[in-house]
């Protein structure tokens, strides 16, 4: 091996491995010894003498290759005491005489070694880099789909070695070079290098993170305009994470929201969460002056108006419109309408009853089954925070309404079942047998199924501004027509006519109540009170009471995404506006942002209208379509500050759902199984899980440079 000691700088060495201890003395090499006075005073550089780091001994490269008898310098010197000893062996007949056996080959030999040298490394390197690019992959599998890597050992062969192993074992099976990489490296011990470790295994997953991360940063310093999405929630270990997503719209027109990490422990105070953020957005060299937007849930900490999370973020940014999450809203509409009245309220705790009821018993669960039809649904239990666990519990009860009148009586009838249980089947008995309990049950049927379509519409990445209004003036209009008293009368026939499959519920009558006479004041005219049948009072202290709540919520909800949307609606309804309001409204657009758009944005929006890409009025999502339009057409140079409102429209992000997926992925990640996990760990798997689709577009040779670059221990000094 030809070593060039010119190119070393021999002053930058560290010798501290060579200390050795003389009684009270240490002596070490020193930058002297690889030094040569001559009588003339000049210093020549000895060659041949090399430094190890790892011993820290000096070594004669020529006696080391070619010396015929081992000494000192051939094994390594260390004997600082006696430091002339290098110049005794300089001047030895054993290493001149190896010198020019070295010096020789090098001469005559020269090309040969280079070249063979060339092919071995060459070799070498194509077979690591073959064996990394099989782990890199595997590592991509495991992480993608957020399974366990460990199992409780790192031992290949053994059947509890975990996802990691047991997947390169599995691939083994097929593939001659992996197979052979484990009989020859796997399990050798400590010294022995074959990256199948639990600690290279954890390094790729960080550099994985990182390039992941890095991706989505360069993404959304390309995209400029973004929005924030913040939740918080428990984990598995009872700490508190904060999830981080960012939204922004893409190069293709598309908006896309992004996972950046978790943080533990920030806490629940807004000044805490504002801390946080800044420091995070600081860390990802992002400015906050881009953000237009922030979405999360309706909790006084973080949607106050004047001292909640959303509130101090727009004191630095202004520009940052705050959007409650539409489909949290939505929740929150269904729940107030549900303890509007008692009849709502008593209609809820009996559905949970039901199920409570058959769930504490395999054996009531065993009877009510073999009573339901192939078409029924079991028995669900409510929810708090999903209305959609709601719409699904009510919906079993109403599909199976029959079935489970049928159950409940076989139970109540049944002398094996203890008295308790009778008793509690034949009450629940008597509440299905109810005429208010089947209206009520068609009622919020309807009206829930209703409510989860347009939640889960509300929950895609893609959803606007623009669609949440249109979802929510369509739910206000469905509402509307509920309060017909025709409507009333057909949600009566409903239940008896047979063309509604699942409907066909027979009930008896109302409930029977006393009616309570009010006691007359001296003053007052004996003339009786007004009192209602059964059915007006039903429609009247109950029916219509839910309705005009939920009306009323629709519309106190839906009054900050009408806001918004006031301001960016000129760019979505050109078609339908004459010159004079498109001005109007443009020039609010534009007084909105004035340092983002040009004064000649008016008289763009003028001409954008008469151009034939604008999409029907009939599609959804207008905005998008139209930003997706110029730029596929190549006229967003003609119309860029059409192209940059849209832009900034489209990155506001109106749902905290990305937020909420994410806890899921988090739920699934760190288990009861892996409660100890550390959060940078935790971070890494997270957004490998979460951001799958960048994953797989990253170059896997990029990764294996990275790694190579960080566990490199050789120093090129000059």
């Amino acid at each position: 091996m030809n070593v060039n000691k010119s190119e070393i700088d021999i002053d930058k060495l560290d010798f501290t491995a060579s200390k050795i201890s003389y009684k009270s003395q240490n002596r070490f090499a020193n930058s002297a010894m690889f030094y040569r006075i001559l009588l003339n005073g000049k210093k020549q550089k000895r060659n041949w003498l090399l430094y190890s780091n790892s011993t820290g001994k000096l070594f004669c490269i020529p006696c080391k290759l070619f010396g015929k008898i081992s000494g000192n310098f051939s094994v390594g010197f260390n004997d600082w005491k006696h430091a002339e000893q290098i110049t005794v062996h300089e001047n030895s007949t054993l290493h001149k005489e190896s010198t020019r056996i070295y010096v020789n080959r090098l001469n005559s030999k020269q090309e040969y070694f280079q070249n063979y040298s060339l092919i071995e490394m060459t070799k070498n390197i194509n077979y690591w880099k073959n064996i990394l690019l099989r782990i890199i992959e595997v590592i991509k599998f495991v992480s993608s789909r957020g399974l366990a890597f460990r199992g409780k050992n790192q031992i290949v062969g053994n059947k509890s070695n975990g996802n990691y192993l047991g997947c390169i074992e599995l691939l083994a099976k097929f593939d001659p070079l992996l197979q052979k990489h484990l009989c020859d490296f796997a399990n050798k011990g400590i010294g022995n290098v074959s990256y199948l470790s639990a600690n290279i295994c954890d390094e790729f997953i960080s550099i994985l993170g990182d390039n992941v991360k890095n991706c989505i940063v360069s993404e959304l310093k390309e995209a400029k305009y973004f929005s924030l999405i913040i939740d918080s929630t428990p984990d598995i270990s009872h700490s508190d994470q904060l999830t981080i997503v960012i939204r922004y719209v893409n190069t293709a027109g598309t908006a896309v929201e992004r996972f950046l990490y978790f943080v533990e422990n920030v806490g629940h105070k807004n000044e805490e969460m504002e801390n946080c953020i800044m420091e995070n957005l600081i860390n990802l060299n992002l400015n906050l002056e881009d953000c237009r937007g922030q979405s999360y849930d309706n909790a006084s900490n973080m949607s106050g108006v004047y001292n909640g999370l959303q509130a101090r973020i727009k004191l630095k940014n202004n520009l940052a419109m705050y959007v409650p999450c539409a489909a949290h809203s939505l929740n929150l509409i269904g729940e107030s309408a549900a303890e509007c009245c008692l009849e709502a309220t008593k209609l809820f705790m009996f559905i949970q009853n039901l199920y409570n009821f058959f769930a504490a018993s395999t054996g009531r669960w065993e009877i009510l089954k073999s009573h339901l039809s192939l078409k029924c649904k079991v028995p669900k239990t409510l929810s708090n925070t999903r209305w959609s666990a709601n719409a699904e519990a009510v919906n079993a009860v109403a599909t199976g309404y029959r079935y489970f009148k049928n159950a409940l009586k076989d139970i109540s009838d049944n002398s094996t079942q203890k008295p308790c249980a009778k008793l509690e089947a034949k009450n629940l008995e008597k509440q299905l047998n109810l005429l208010e309990t089947a209206l009520m049950i068609i009622f919020w049927n309807d009206i829930l199924q209703t409510m989860n379509k347009i939640n889960t519409s509300l929950q895609k990445v893609e959803i606007d501004i623009e669609t949440v209004v249109s979802l929510y003036s369509s739910l206000e209009e469905y509402i509307q027509e509920k309060r017909n008293v025709n409507s009333f009368k057909y949600l009566q026939e409903k239940r008896n006519v047979n063309s509604f499959t699942y409907y066909n519920i027979k009930s008896d009558e109302y409930k029977i109540t006393r009616n309570i006479k009010r006691k007359k004041q001296v003053d007052e005219n004996k003339s009786s009170d007004t009192t209602f049948d059964k059915d007006e009072d039903f429609r009247i202290n109950t029916y219509y009471i839910i309705i005009d709540k939920l009306q009323i919520e629709i519309r106190k909800r839906k009054l900050a995404y009408d806001k918004i949307f006031s301001i960016f609606g000129v760019l979505i309804n050109l078609k339908k506006l004459d010159d004079d309001t498109i001005r109007k409204r443009a020039t609010i657009l534009y007084n909105t942002y004035p340092d983002y758009l040009e004064e000649n944005f008016i008289e763009e929006c003028l001409h954008f209208k008469h151009v034939n890409i604008l999409p029907d009025d009939n599609v959804s999502s207008k905005s998008e379509l139209s930003l997706k339009t110029i730029i596929n057409s190549n006229i967003e140079s003609t119309f860029p500050n059409v192209a940059t409102a849209l832009r900034i429209f489209i990155s506001i992000a109106c749902t905290n759902c990305s937020g909420e997926r994410s806890f899921s992925v988090l739920k699934r990640i760190k288990n009861y199984l892996r409660s100890s996990l550390g959060q940078c760990k935790l971070n890494n798997l997270s957004i490998l899980t979460i951001e799958s689709d960048i994953l797989e577009s990253i170059d896997l040779n990029s990764i294996i440079n990275k790694f190579a670059e960080k566990k490199s221990r050789k120093k090129f000094v000059r």
